[in-house]
């Protein structure tokens, strides 16, 4: 039997090496799909195989480009200053929300100081500044939406906490292991501690709201347990 699919999406099935006709004909099995020769431009795809299977691909392949005609791009802009938190760990927080709605997300590219000097463009100091906090996520609307509400809860609190810099060293503790110990409690914050040289008091914090309001009260509370 035949299946109508808008000549359009055929290349899709030969992108990466026929990668989606592979998956598709391992999946089911004994079955072939052949799409029209390029020059017909038929919307006319021949499928062929067992009944029962018949029926499953072509409820695949239904939703394959109903997704593929409902697929849109939408940005959202965080701040550049946490792509960097967001992306760390091979993407712990960005692979979640991709994989459960079912969308991509597209950071823009990071370390093109050098390159944007070299090609100098048109573009003013604050449209360069939007470009690079400007996140584009592709799937379906409203699937897009959700993720959208994932990615704002991950955009990370930054907070601080002065604790007399004479006590930092207590703080970070031998070879770091107090430190060590904070984190591995903390996973999601990250702590910066003035330069050992300097006089600095504050103590620099950043990561998932409840984890940084958390690691701050340990820190107040270690160091007033050991004056």
């Amino acid at each position: 039997q035949h299946i109508t699919i808008d000549p359009k999406w055929h290349s899709r099935f030969f992108q990466n090496r026929r990668k989606l006709l592979t998956d598709l004909q391992q999946q089911y099995g004994d079955m072939l799909i052949k799409l029209p020769d390029r020059s017909l431009n038929s919307d006319q795809v021949l499928l062929r195989g067992p009944k029962e299977v018949l029926e499953q691909v072509r409820k695949r392949l239904e939703e394959l480009i109903d997704t593929w005609e409902n697929t849109i791009t939408k940005e959202m802009t965080i701040p550049h200053r946490h792509h960097g938190y967001l992306l760390a760990q091979g993407g712990t927080y960005i692979q979640p929300i991709q994989k459960e709605y079912n969308v991509q997300i597209k950071f823009p590219p990071r370390g093109n100081n050098q390159k944007e000097e070299q090609e100098p463009t048109t573009t003013t100091a604050a449209e360069d500044e939007k470009q690079k906090d400007t996140i584009r996520l592709i799937g379906r609307s409203e699937d897009i939406d959700k993720a959208m509400e994932a990615l704002e809860k991950m955009i990370p609190a930054e907070s601080s906490v002065d604790i007399p810099f004479e006590a930092h060293g207590m703080l970070v503790g031998k070879s770091g292991s107090n430190l060590q110990l904070l984190t591995k409690k903390y996973p999601d914050v990250h702590v910066t501690f003035p330069p050992p040289n300097s006089s600095q008091n504050t103590i620099q914090l950043k990561g998932q709201q409840e984890q940084v309001e958390g690691i701050k009260n340990e820190l107040v509370e270690i160091y007033e347990k050991y004056q």
